[in-house]
Formats: structure tokens, sequence, C-alpha cells
């Protein structure tokens, strides 16, 4: 039985139209409505951030042995496929095969990567003879376990930001959930909670759902939807997706994460599987692929490639065993690891993504094509949010430390004090001083 892995996706317009994260071309190639034509004489590549294939990724935590690239074609052309990984700091390449194709009508070639590698990707070029019409391609494998079927939900918390929501709202609508050719139709469902009251109940159907939140900051938006989705909804949900209201999404982001979940090994269907953020000014920029909290400090991971670059693609995808949680702008997070007692704290604002990743200490997923685009955190934070992040700090490193060092909490507090006041920023500290006084205050019930 065959099964798709990886459809090939192409540039959309008002999401991301940095053509070299999708193929690289020397001639004339263009996407059409139902279509690619390819030249005559030109060769197309396709061994980019979203249509590579992250074999090492694939092999290691699915339950899939074979991969192969399935075409539907017309016209003369060669297919190479490759592999890609980087060795000594150096990017190398490695011819896997390569097949001649030419059919006058529409015709269907699969075309074998032969076996799984433990690193690196795989890719494929063609290169065109006359000119051909490409009607599909897809990464698939031939499996005989049953392919797990899942139901999804998405998370949004929302303050006041209907633009960005409502267009992955009408996205997600139209290409998925009233699409019965997508692979997630009818097994996903979008949980809202709209902290602003501001979005209209008539976006409410069968499968969105919106509520209406007191402003209890992102934790309390997101919590609302966990609670929403896994105690007062009549579906068994097996996966979360936790989203901002504030991001670029693609809807077949979604299907590819569904698509990797389907395909798990039962000893991975605890991690959580983290989409990559890119920024909004500039869509080829990673601004972090999982991140680190240790230290006190925050560290993005694989943090300013450009994937527009074939060696930062294949570099993006080496595993990681350093990081410690995903932020919530795309963090896909089993249910079952879900219970009233493992609600994230309700931290009010920031933070809240960092402790409940560290608290859980669960393993991070991060795979080349799962992403989303976000504004880069740009500018001077208001003063009041110097309480937040200082106060819910130390309550994330609770999560990570036995115990806490008054040495070095001092130091710290010495430390920020020159940098304050240095600056002339007295009110910061004031605030920065009152975090840690509530801090140690411990929780208060009301």
């Amino acid at each position: 039985m065959t099964e798709i892995l990886q459809e090939i996706i192409y540039p959309q317009k008002d999401i991301c139209e940095e053509q070299d994260m999708y193929f690289r071309t020397n001639g004339i190639a263009k996407f059409h409505n139902k279509f690619l034509e390819i030249k005559n004489k030109t060769n197309i590549s396709f061994d980019t951030y979203f249509n590579s294939f992250s074999v090492a990724k694939w092999r290691k935590y699915t339950v899939i042995d074979n991969v192969a690239l399935h075409i539907k074609y017309k016209g003369t052309c060669s297919i190479i496929l490759s592999h890609h990984s980087i060795n000594n700091g150096q990017l190398t390449q490695q011819q896997i095969a390569e097949y001649q194709c030419n059919a006058i009508d529409e015709e269907e070639i699969l075309c074998d990567f032969l076996k799984l590698q433990d690193n690196g990707i795989y890719a494929f070029e063609i290169i065109a003879n006359t000119d051909c019409y490409i009607y599909e391609m897809n990464y698939v494998t031939n499996i005989n376990n049953i392919v797990n079927t899942l139901n999804i939900a998405i998370g949004f918390c929302t303050f006041k930001r209907e633009k960005f929501i409502l267009n992955n709202i009408r996205q997600l609508q139209e290409n998925i959930l009233n699409n019965q050719q997508s692979v997630l139709h009818n097994q996903l469902q979008i949980f809202i909670a709209d902290n602003g009251q501001t979005l209209p109940n008539t976006i409410n159907t069968e499968k969105i759902h919106l509520f209406w939140n007191k402003n209890y900051g992102g934790v309390g938006g997101f919590t609302r939807t966990i609670i929403e989705a896994l105690y007062r909804s009549q579906t068994k949900f097996d996966y979360i997706i936790l989203m901002d209201d504030d991001i670029v999404l693609d809807h077949r982001i979604i299907e590819r994460t569904y698509l990797f979940l389907s395909f798990l090994k039962p000893q991975y269907k605890k991690n959580m599987i983290g989409g990559s953020m890119f920024a909004i000014e500039e869509k080829s920029k990673l601004t972090e692929s999982g991140a680190l909290f240790k230290h006190r400090k925050i560290n993005p991971l694989k943090q300013n490639l450009q994937l527009t670059k074939l060696k930062d693609v294949v570099e993006n995808d080496i595993e990681s065993i350093l990081g410690n949680y995903n932020g919530w702008f795309y963090c896909c997070i089993p249910t079952q690891i879900i219970h009233e007692k493992n609600l994230p704290l309700p931290l009010f604002i920031h933070y809240d993504d960092i402790e409940y990743g560290v608290r859980n200490g669960m393993s991070i997923i991060t795979i080349n094509g799962i992403c989303v685009w976000h504004p880069t955190f740009v500018g001077k934070d208001p003063l009041w949010m110097v309480y937040y992040n200082e106060r819910n700090r130390r309550i994330s490193l609770l999560s990570l430390e036995k115990k806490y060092s008054i040495f070095e909490e001092t130091l710290e507090i010495l430390k920020s004090f020159i940098i304050y006041i240095s600056k002339y920023r007295y009110n910061d500290f004031h605030l920065y001083m009152k975090a840690v006084k509530d801090f140690y205050r411990g929780p208060v019930i009301s």
C-alpha cells in the first residue's frame, strides 16, 4: 500500500514567495493552477527547505523503511535523486539514481531512493529535454503498518488582532475544513480564545469554536483552548497545536504535521512537534527552531540561518539535543500528557511556553518544512513587562533546578542594579525588585 509522506509545494502569494525556499532553477519554471510548467533546457532542483525530504528524522522517528518520489508528468526529462549531508563542516552531495522519462500523454513514474540514510536530506532534480508538465509530485512509501488516524485541535489565543486571526481561519476553512480532498478533512477542529472579545460570533461552525475570554493573558487564553478541546468537546483529540494570533500560517504545514504524526513510532508519541519561526519581514531568515532555557537565559536554536541556501537547509535539519522547549507560536502537544494537574501555570504573560516545556521535559522534534512566519521582536518592551519577565523567569527556573542559589540571585540583583541605574532606568529597577520580592513571597491565594 502506497502512502503519501510529503507533498511538493510551491510559493503562495501573501504567505511566502521566496522561490528558493521551494525550488531552484536556471531557466523558466512556472506553477499554474493545476500543474508546473518547465521549459526545454531548464533544470529545476528541489533541494530546498520546503521540498527536500528529512530522511534522518523520518528514519529515526517513524515506522517507514522506504521512500520514493512519485511524479505525474508529460514530456521528456531526466530525474536525478540525491542525498545531501554535512560531514566535517563541509556540504557533500551523492547521486543516488537517475531516471529517464518520456511521455506524450500524462504518465506516472515511481523513483526509488533505495534505502534510508541516517543523516542529511533527500532531494531531486528535473532536467527538461522538452517542455515538460508536472501534474503531481509526492514523497511516498510502501507500508504494511496501519497508519495512525488522528484528530487534531488547533488552539488560538488572540487579543485584538482580527486581521491575522480571521485570515488564518479563512485559509484553514477553505483548504482543510471544507475541502474533502485534504488529508485532514474531518480530522481537524479550531478552538479560539478571544481575550479581547472582538471577534464576531458568526465565525462559529461545527468545527470552529469561538470563546470570549477575560483577558488573562496568553497562558489564560491557551489554557482555555486546551480545556475546551480536551474536556468539553465530544471529540477525542490526539494532539493540540498552540499558535499565536499574529502569525502568517500556511495550511499545508498543518497537513505536513499530521502526516508526520501519522507514522510516528509508539515510543515517540509523547514528543512535541515544534514548528520553526521565520521573520515576516525577511521570510527566509530563521528566527528559531526550538530553544534552550538554561542559566536564566533564552537561547534560540539555529537562529539567523538563511533557508534559501542549501547548506543552511541541511544544517537546520541536523538534530539538536539542546532544546528543552518550543515557543507557542506553533507547538504541537500530545494530549496524553495533559491532565487536570498538568495544565500550564497561570503566569498571565510571558514564559508560559518555557515553563510548560521544561516542566514536562519532553523531547522536541523539529523538521524542515514545518514553520510559521512571525513579526520579529524589536523595540523596547513596555515598562510593565519588566515585572512579568523577571518574575516568570524565576518561576520557570523552578522546573529546571532543585535548589535556587541565593548567591547567584544576589549577584544577578547587583548586576541588574548596575545596569538599570547606569542607564537611569530607575522605574525598571523598581519593577525588577518587585518581581523578585513577589517571587519569594510564593503563590498568593486570594
